[in-house]
């Protein structure tokens, strides 16, 4: 099985909005704890004390 995830950023409907983005990425089920794992790693270089806070 596979994992996706789908986000945007911004509106279509908004002309003073210059961009819109779209961007998605799909990873098979068994990279989810591993990539998880290393982004935690990233985010706790950021806020040692609380890593769960950086976005």
């Amino acid at each position: 099985m596979y994992l996706l995830y789908v986000d945007e950023s911004g509106t279509t409907h908004d002309p003073n909005q210059q961009y819109f983005v779209l961007a998605g990425f799909c990873v098979f089920e068994r990279q989810g704890y591993w990539i998880a794992n290393q982004l935690d790693q990233i985010a706790a270089r950021f806020d040692p004390a609380d890593p769960a806070v950086v976005e």
